[in-house]
């Protein structure tokens, strides 16, 4: 999971993402951003697509790791959509 600035967005999305896919165990690589009321996660499953999630109502579930968060509890910004 990367927390991103908008200074760094770019490089969490396209170069640091672009390893992650080599790493086995990394079936899930998650952004959120510092500035932007979205979450953006990258699935192996899915072949990488990212899934932009910016439903503030909503919760983000990582199933490898058993993780499950409210997605206003994961944005500081969830609370501008």
């Amino acid at each position: 999971m990367e927390v991103s600035s908008p200074e760094t967005t770019r490089i969490d999305a396209r170069k640091k993402n672009r390893p992650y896919q080599t790493i086995p165990p990394a079936d899930v690589y998650v952004i959120v951003p510092q500035t932007a009321c979205a979450i953006t996660v990258y699935r192996r499953a899915t072949g990488r697509m990212p899934e932009v999630f910016t439903d503030p109502a909503g919760s983000l579930e990582v199933e490898p790791l058993k993780f499950s968060a409210p997605f206003s509890k994961l944005s500081a910004r969830a609370d501008l959509a």
